[in-house]
């Protein structure tokens, strides 16, 4: 009997044991899982204020590199765009770049307007690649690194060359417009020597901004002979006018010819009516003295 009772004590004991051990067996997953967890858990614990850490550095260094910019660039590019315009406007070039404007992004100059031939554009960019020098710098070094020219060539707002001499009653007169002024002077003394018996009335324009003649030495050399024109010739016959372009040729227009003859031959030049009828209006309106002897 006692036996049998101690026995059943033993059991219970034992039982007692063995349960927690295969309910801890039973849950060994669940255990693995939760130290996976603990883990991951930990592990983002040290590493999230590593990235924070990182991210706020990388912000740092932007935001001081922005500030410096302004604090540091701005000042620079004010004066490199000084500098420049202060070289485009020297009188030496004429007021060729008036249309011109320049800005800066960083030491990089971004030229933009607009100029007459393609011999300006390419001077612009040379004076602004080699000729700018801040002050307290070496001559010697330009600080602007590159040049982007986005200049636009346009000629067809600028005065052209044109001319008109005109022969009547011994007298010479010569109309029109030349950039050169001493393309003028030649123009006159080529006059005299044909014609130097004839009273000369010069009414020829400088312009510095027209464009240039595209022959001038073929222009004064076939400059018309009007004495031999009026030979044998008397009243209005023996008036003439003739014009050009400056391209090395003329044409002559005997007087009856009509005002827009004259202007459609000058109409590549923008000659109107009015010019026209200014540069003839002593051939239009002297009387004529048939005793007055022609030009020589």
């Amino acid at each position: 009997m006692w036996n049998r009772f101690t026995a059943i004590c033993w059991l219970h004991l034992i039982d007692s044991l063995i349960k927690p051990a295969n309910r801890w067996r039973g849950n060994k997953t669940d255990v693995k899982r939760f130290e996976k967890n603990w883990r991951e858990r930990h592990v983002n614990t040290m590493v999230s204020p590593v990235k924070a850490r990182y991210f706020l550095l990388v912000s740092f260094i932007l935001l001081a590199w922005m500030a410096g910019s302004l604090i540091f660039t701005r000042p620079l590019e004010e004066s490199l765009q000084k500098a420049v315009i202060d070289q485009l406007e020297k009188p030496e070039w004429n007021h060729a770049f008036d249309k011109v404007s320049v800005r800066f992004a960083g030491q990089e100059a971004i030229l933009s307007g607009q100029v007459t031939d393609q011999a300006a554009k390419d001077l612009v960019e040379s004076i602004v690649a080699k000729k700018i020098v801040l002050r307290d710098q070496n001559e010697n070094h330009n600080p602007i690194t590159c040049v982007h020219n986005n200049i636009i060539v346009d000629n067809s707002t600028l005065p052209r060359p044109w001319l008109i001499v005109s022969s009547y009653e011994g007298n010479i007169r010569v109309d029109g417009i030349l950039r050169d002024p001493t393309q003028k002077l030649e123009l006159i003394d080529a006059v005299t020597a044909k014609f130097p018996s004839a009273i000369h009335n010069n009414q020829c324009v400088i312009e510095l901004k027209a464009l240039p003649c595209k022959d001038w030495q073929n222009t004064l050399a076939s400059l018309p002979d009007f004495k031999k024109l009026a030979e044998n010739q008397s009243g209005n016959a023996a008036r003439f006018a003739a014009a050009s372009t400056g391209n090395g040729q003329w044409k002559v227009f005997p007087y009856d010819s009509s005002n827009s003859d004259i202007a459609n031959y000058l109409a590549d030049a923008g000659v109107n009516l009015d010019l026209v009828a200014f540069a003839l209006n002593s051939l239009r309106t002297t009387p004529t003295t048939p005793t007055t002897e022609q030009p020589k």
